[in-house]
This record gives C-alpha cells, sequence and structure tokens, in this order.
C-alpha cells in the first residue's frame, strides 16, 4: 500500500516522507536517507521520482544489496538514487503527452546527468537506461507537496554501476 497523504489529509507528504511511510518503498527510504539524499528530497524540489519498488529491489542480489549499503560505498549508492530522479514534476499525462509529441520515445536526464528513455507502450510506461535496464511503471503519480512518485518494477543502473 502506498500512502500519499498525511492522516489529516491537509497536505500531500513530501517525497521523502511518503517513501517512509509507504510499505512498498521501505528500501527506497532506506537507501535515500542511506546515500544522504533525504534533505535534497524533502526539499521544495519540484521533482519527479522514478521510485522502485521494494520488490524491484529484491531482484537484485543479497551480496549487491550488502554492497550497495556498506558506507565505503556511498557514492555509488548516491549515483543509483540520482538515476531515479528528475528535476520538476511530470505526470503521467504529461510524460505521455511529451513521448507523443517526440515520436513515442521521449528522452530525459537524470539528476546524475544520465539519461532515461520514457515510452507509452500499451497504456503503460516503459523505462528504460542507456545501459539495458528496463522497467515499467507499476503505480503512478503519487503527487507530493514537492513533486511526484512513479513507482515502478526495476531498479535503473546509471552508467557508472
Amino acid at each position: 500500500m502506498f500512502t500519499d497523504q498525511r492522516a489529516d489529509d491537509a497536505l500531500p507528504n513530501n517525497i521523502v516522507e511518503s517513501a517512509n511511510l509507504g510499505r512498498d518503498l521501505s528500501v527506497l527510504a532506506s537507501a535515500v536517507h542511506a546515500a544522504e539524499l533525504a534533505d535534497t528530497l524533502a526539499s521544495p524540489g519540484p521533482f519527479t521520482v522514478f521510485a522502485p519498488s521494494d520488490a524491484a529491489f529484491a531482484k537484485l542480489s543479497q551480496t549487491e544489496m550488502d554492497h550497495l549499503f556498506k558506507p565505503e560505498n556511498k557514492r555509488r549508492l548516491t549515483s543509483l538514487m540520482a538515476h531515479h530522479i528528475l528535476a520538476g514534476q511530470l505526470t503521467t499525462s504529461e510524460l505521455r503527452d511529451r513521448a507523443r509529441a517526440a515520436n513515442g520515445q521521449l528522452t530525459l536526464r537524470t539528476v546524475d546527468g544520465d539519461t532515461i528513455e520514457v515510452k507509452d507502450c500499451d497504456d503503460q510506461l516503459h523505462i528504460a537506461d542507456q545501459h539495458g535496464g528496463q522497467a515499467i511503471v507499476t503505480v503512478s503519480d503519487l503527487l507530493q507537496s514537492n513533486g511526484v512518485i512513479h513507482v515502478m518494477d526495476s531498479v535503473l543502473a546509471p552508467r557508472a554501476w
């Protein structure tokens, strides 16, 4: 279950608060904190986060997960997390409209400087990176006070991976 509203429904959470509350985003929340990106993703933004679900992280080996969370590998974890973040807020409808305007394939720059491609296929958003990684958005448009979260079924890898 994903939680994107505060208990009193006054305002949406920011991206970090929502990741901390969303049960299927607990690994993402831990990674954001370990990479010291929590303050950035709690700032006004706006941001678009293509958030790998806990099941997406579970596709990585336990050895890789253990390695990522070691303090000496913080730079690698930070790069991985930054590869899933865009500056600015892009909802599903905006992503689809821009992809259609770009002949079906939209190229976007992530905050780590790499690019990802967004395609609208069979009414699903497909995300691909330059290194062969592919993911499908499974939950979209979790609007937050400082951006939007789109939950994905796989983890993408940055170029320095």
